[in-house]
């Protein structure tokens, strides 16, 4: 049975990658992106149902990369995954919809719960939307 859900890993940590991919690819088909113009061309070629996005990465930074994303009309749920003050993150992505923050280092049960649940939740709303 194919996996019905896409999940998109934006980080330009290796490690942080690979350890996500491994948490998520049992459940959901899994892309990988080291960096903010990568996650850019892969979100048009994958169509992900979820970001997970690092808001610190060299060229463009998480803040950047999910701008340019909403730009392309993607309203995708986004997790941002950041080491930094959130207070400072939701400052940047005011106004974006459908943005959420989980802070590094993170529990990976905690990130797994959040997936599931924004996923339910688009799916819901998509659902309504339909109707």
């Amino acid at each position: 049975m194919p996996k019905q859900h896409k999940i998109l890993i934006v980080d330009d940590q290796m490690g942080i990658r690979i350890l996500l991919k491994e948490t998520f690819s049992e459940e959901y088909q899994v892309e990988l992106a080291e960096n903010g113009n990568q996650a850019i061309k892969k979100v048009k070629q994958f169509q992900p149902s979820i970001i997970l996005l690092d808001m610190k990465m060299p060229d463009l930074s998480g803040v950047e990369t999910l701008h340019l994303i909403r730009e392309l009309n993607i309203t995708v749920p986004v997790i941002l995954m950041s080491g930094f003050d959130e207070f400072d993150i939701i400052n940047k992505t005011k106004g974006l919809e459908q943005v959420h923050y989980i802070n590094k280092p993170f529990d990976l049960e905690e990130i797994k719960m959040m997936v599931k649940e924004l996923l339910l939740k688009a799916k819901d709303s998509n659902h309504i939307c339909s109707l």
